[in-house]
């Protein structure tokens, strides 16, 4: 009965989602028509609305866990590294303070932080192996080692993004 009504829903929300695209691209259409100009802007929009709906950027999803987990606030090692993830390293890096690398902005930082999860998830590391689960990540990102509590720290992240805790990095991608 449930699945039946979600379903229902669904169809609903995709026919006003086809509704919607299709008045921009007659819109779009007409003023072709009547001589006006179709801006690269309004054909770019056009082609967004027309898309499929989006899946949800998992990477993302997971990257700002580990920006919450690491503590980028304000004053503290990782805001003033520009470093959510406090990346030892990576090839983006401006230099290197307090052990860590730095960004020359907060979305450079971020960014390397999404492109080392990929990386890991594809095995495109000397650290990580081709598809490893996020637990197996966290024991290699956050090391006891080190001090971490890489089993707290996968918790934490489970929780945050909702994941399945035998889920794959892969399946992030």
């Amino acid at each position: 009965m449930a699945s039946e009504a979600i379903m229902k829903l669904f169809k609903k929300l995709l026919l006003i989602n086809l509704i919607l695209a299709c008045g921009v691209l007659g819109h779009l259409l007409h003023k072709n028509a009547v001589g006006g100009q179709i801006e690269p802007s309004q054909a770019m929009c056009m082609a967004e609305l027309i898309e499929e709906e989006p899946q949800t950027d998992k990477i993302k999803l997971l990257a700002k866990a580990i920006e919450k987990f690491e503590g980028n606030y304000a004053g503290s090692l990782a805001y003033r590294n520009n470093n959510p993830g406090n990346l030892r390293g990576a090839p983006t890096q401006a230099g290197r303070r307090d052990g860590f690398a730095y960004f020359r902005t907060y979305e450079d930082g971020f960014n390397a932080l999404k492109s080392h999860i990929k990386n890991a998830a594809l095995g495109n590391s000397r650290y990580y192996d081709y598809g490893i689960t996020v637990e197996e990540y966290f024991n290699i990102y956050a090391p006891v080692s080190d001090d971490n509590q890489p089993n707290l720290y996968f918790n934490f992240v489970i929780n945050e993004t909702g994941f399945d805790r035998d889920i794959k990095l892969l399946d992030l991608l």
